[in-house]
């Protein structure tokens, strides 16, 4: 009986962790190297999260650490220092209600980490007047990743 009882642990174990690695690998390839999981993703550090106020002085595509889909990235001059401003993939992005040019002014919360030898902000959300966009959680979890469906 015992063996028995550990042969149907072993075996649920195995799936599980199967199925995790499973959903992992999907969530990168479905997030274009932009998902929570990536090594881009894992940058964001819920302990270095701000606000800063400025003027959008540029909207640029980028691909930081050589994620698969370039994203959409800004120049925020917050009048004491110039600085990218990473918002995400450039599907999701573009997508979203709110759209920010050059000259408008915003407030960007996100967590301020180096990505390629360079102080970037990756976004949670933008807010322009009474508009925002929810970009990722608190704690860095992507809306393009599944967790804000249902909630628009």
């Amino acid at each position: 009986m015992n063996k028995r009882v550990l042969f149907v642990a072993a075996w649920v174990l195995l799936v599980l962790g199967m199925t995790t690695q499973a959903y992992a690998e999907a969530e990168c390839k479905i997030c274009g190297g932009w998902g929570h999981a990536s090594a881009y993703g894992r940058l964001f550090n819920s302990d270095t999260v701000q606000s800063l106020e400025g003027e959008v002085l540029s909207v640029n595509k980028i691909a930081p650490m050589d994620t698969e889909d370039y994203g959409i990235s800004y120049v925020l001059d917050t009048g004491d220092e110039e600085i990218f401003v990473h918002l995400g993939p450039s599907w999701f992005v573009e997508s979203e209600p709110l759209q920010v040019e050059t000259g408008d002014r915003i407030i960007v919360t996100g967590s301020k980490v180096s990505v390629e030898d360079e102080d970037v902000i990756i976004v949670t959300e933008i807010k322009k007047g009474s508009d925002v966009m929810s970009l990722r959680s608190p704690e860095g979890q992507p809306a393009w990743s599944g967790w804000k469906r249902g909630t628009n």
